[in-house]
């Protein structure tokens, strides 16, 4: 896992790596750095971002009439 690497630098260690191991590029990376990331060779790249920038969402399920059986189960649940 290569992270925060300066793009020449992280290109210079993909080749050295070759294919002895898997190589990630990680850190900065956005939709204006993921393509020239790419081009260095990695093998994947991982997106921080995704997680740490993700909006929040608000769901919730209203159920109705619940079977017997789910009823039955909720119950041991919530015992255990």
């Amino acid at each position: 896992m290569f992270d925060n690497m300066d793009l020449d630098i992280l290109a210079e260690a993909v080749k050295i790596v070759g294919d002895k191991a898997w190589t990630v590029g990680t850190g900065g990376v956005d939709e204006k750095t993921v393509v020239p990331i790419a081009k260095t060779g990695v093998k994947q790249i991982a997106i921080g971002g995704i997680v740490h920038s993700a909006k929040v969402v608000d769901i919730s399920i209203d159920i109705g009439d619940l079977k017997a059986s789910a009823i039955r189960d909720i119950a041991r649940a919530q015992v255990a």
